[in-house]
């Protein structure tokens, strides 16, 4: 990281005093990012990027304002603090007079770094990665019976340093490496299915591990043999569902995590990214039953979707969303739950320094239960069991969903039967969370990337959860 932008960023700070500024931070964030893409086993592209600057962030008579000069000169911070003052003295004209605006919420002070080492960056074992890519494309080809005519592999090598200072008091150092691998397969036996997935983790290339990527790919590679060779048409009636850890995720991320954005609560999001179901008013509401309990922790160090503390500065906790099927809290940053008297819990992030942070996920998933996954199916009795996702949907407001499994099979007396194709779940967000009845007792998470804002800022989330029971669930087939 730049040390003219760090100098810069104390700079800035000296500006905060009396009427016209009451808050300031500063944020250098650099990323590097190395890509490399393959097809069918060659590699197409390898890519390196990086990108550097400083945000700045000022606070005062009830208006906030940011701005991301990128040139590293005491000059450009003068004139655009300056500007932003300007910004700020209008503002609170227009909008609203000061004695309306809000108090931001003291945070505590911190002086602190905080490094994710990784024991092998890619930089440094380019080859190797390139021999793995190609011996697990050999191995696909090899032991396919059906042909998979396309074999794409998408490795991402993201390290982001940061640099945040506040006139709180506040100074936080920080670098997280992430490493995130996306294959999409298509195979073909008459008629095409295609599944993408990914794996990653703050980490080096040590966590490509050959076996468990081997295992991961053959899983579903079988299951399109099953889909093209075995599989019956999916039933269509009420059925009692369990659902393993992709769905289970992606209805915690977006059924749960984004309706619980407290920007989208308060209609901030609702031009960009939609609004919710919820009003910030919900907190102890009962939303699902008692079986239900998501959380998001940005804690977990070793998953894609870590971070300690955020960008307003904030140490992150484990924020319990729903509690035994009740609204627990929001997700919070500090600026938005100042306005409504509600403490930040560490949910701001922002994806490089030209963007405003905004209200994030970290890592989003349904808390484990205390039954295996044999147990579960044996109280599903008759029914279905889809393992994982071929595409989803679900409206701007986060109530109404629609899930096409991938891998899936009938659930004949406690028992894993007959592969089926392609079973639609379709329903709605309170349906789903009333309707859970059990959950096994192992948590999977995955990685992705979620995408929020305008200009859209894509960033690192994990989701995921344990196998769910859920009990009269209607499923539908594809096209019909």
């Amino acid at each position: 990281m730049g040390r003219d932008f760090v100098r810069l960023a104390d700079y800035a700070i000296e500006y905060v005093g009396g009427p016209e500024i009451e808050y300031i931070d500063a944020r250098v964030h650099n990323t590097e990012i190395y890509r490399l893409l393959f097809n069918n086993g060659d590699l197409v592209s390898y890519e390196y990027s990086q990108d550097e600057g400083l945000g700045i962030r000022i606070y005062s008579k009830g208006v906030v304002v940011y701005s991301s000069p990128n040139i590293p000169s005491r000059e450009a911070i003068d004139d655009t603090v300056e500007s932003m003052v300007s910004r700020v003295n209008d503002l609170s004209r227009r909008i609203k007079p000061y004695q309306e605006g809000f108090e931001l919420h003291p945070i505590d002070e911190v002086d602190i770094e905080y490094i994710i080492k990784e024991d092998r960056p890619l930089r440094d074992n380019v080859d190797e990665v390139i021999s793995l890519i190609n011996d697990l494309d050999k191995h696909i080809k090899a032991n396919s019976k059906i042909k998979i005519v396309n074999r794409h592999y998408s490795l991402t090598y993201r390290i982001e340093n940061k640099y945040f200072i506040s006139s709180d008091r506040v100074r936080i150092s920080s670098r997280i490496p992430r490493l995130i691998l996306f294959i999409s397969l298509t195979g073909k036996n008459g008629e095409f299915v295609s599944k993408s997935f990914s794996i990653g983790a703050t980490t080096g290339i040590e966590f490509l591990n050959f076996d468990l990527l081997l295992e991961e790919v053959m899983r579903r590679v079988k299951a399109m043999e099953n889909i093209l060779t075995k599989a019956i048409p999916s039933p269509k009636d009420r059925f009692n569902v369990v659902v393993g850890s992709e769905i289970a995720g992606i209805i915690a991320h977006e059924a749960v995590g984004h309706p619980f954005e407290l920007d989208r609560i308060l209609g901030m999001e609702g031009g960009q990214a939609g609004e919710s179901y919820l009003s910030y008013e919900d907190i102890n509401m009962k939303i699902g039953s008692k079986e239900v309990y998501v959380v998001d922790n940005p804690s977990l160090e070793g998953e894609y979707g870590f971070y300690m503390y955020d960008d307003d500065g904030v140490k992150v906790e484990k924020r319990v969303l729903i509690k035994e099927g009740y609204v627990n809290t929001f997700l919070v940053n500090r600026f938005v739950g100042s306005k409504i008297d509600m403490k930040s819990n560490g949910a701001s992030r922002a994806a490089d320094f030209y963007h405003e942070p905004l209200i994030r996920m970290g890592i989003t998933y349904f808390e484990e239960g205390n039954l295996s996954l044999e147990e579960l199916l044996e109280e599903a009795g008759h029914g279905i069991y889809i393992v994982d996702y071929t595409e989803w949907n679900i409206d701007d407001r986060r109530i109404n969903q629609r899930y096409t499994g991938f891998e899936a099979y009938l659930i004949e007396n406690g028992d894993i039967g007959v592969p089926i194709k392609f079973p639609v779940l379709e329903s709605t967000t309170r349906e789903i969370l009333g309707s859970l009845a059990a959950r096994s007792n192992k948590v999977k998470l995955h990685p992705g990337t979620c995408g929020k804002g305008d200009p859209m800022q894509p960033m690192p989330v994990s989701m995921g959860g344990p196998e769910l029971l859920l009990k009269g669930i209607r499923i539908r087939s594809r096209g019909g």
